[in-house]
């Protein structure tokens, strides 16, 4: 790892680099929520399931403007170079800012529009798991298959806000490839 006392890691300052890494970080994770959560709305505006399959499209944002944050970093602070943690550091915010407010935003909508697009979602998920019952039972038995059907008929906004923000969360998986690519 390289001495960082030389000279393209400290022209910036620390206190100005981290602030860049932060504002970057935040820049993007709300630019990726604010994008998952209108993919929501969206749904629910046109007469869509708006928790149903469809609204897992969203997900795929998530993880490329993690990519794209520490992208935006190595521009921000160039000629200096971002370096492994700071680079590291830009991804993995913005992937917990971005599971965090998508989070909330499908909360709200779902609070929004209230329970009766949960229960369709509810039907629509119990009907998906019917269809699907011989392959869910070749993976889980059928006590496997009964278990998720009883959890399906019971599930909330708060299961699939929750559901939202761990699955989002793995995209700061993405913050160490990026960060060994983006650290020069």
């Amino acid at each position: 790892m390289p001495d960082q006392n030389l000279p393209q890691y400290q022209a910036l300052g620390n206190e100005d680099a981290s602030r860049t890494v932060v504002r970057v970080a935040v820049q993007t994770g709300l630019g990726a929520s604010l994008l998952c959560g209108l993919w929501v709305l969206g749904l629910h505006l046109t007469d869509n399931n708006a928790f149903g399959p469809k609204r897992l499209i969203a997900y795929f944002v998530v993880p490329l403007l993690v990519v794209a944050s520490q992208w935006l970093l190595k521009q921000a602070l160039a000629p200096l170079k971002a370096g492994f943690l700071r680079a590291w550091a830009v991804g993995s915010m913005t992937a917990v800012v971005a599971a965090t407010v998508t989070a909330l935003s499908v909360l709200g909508v779902g609070k929004l529009v209230g329970p009766a697009a949960m229960e369709r979602n509810r039907q629509e998920m119990l009907s998906i798991a019917k269809v699907e019952r011989a392959n869910i039972e070749k993976l889980s038995g059928k006590a496997g298959y009964k278990a998720q059907v009883a959890y399906l008929a019971h599930i909330s906004i708060e299961d699939i806000a929750l559901n939202d923000f761990r699955t989002l969360l793995l995209a700061a998986f993405l913050a160490l490839p990026g960060a060994v690519f983006f650290r020069e």
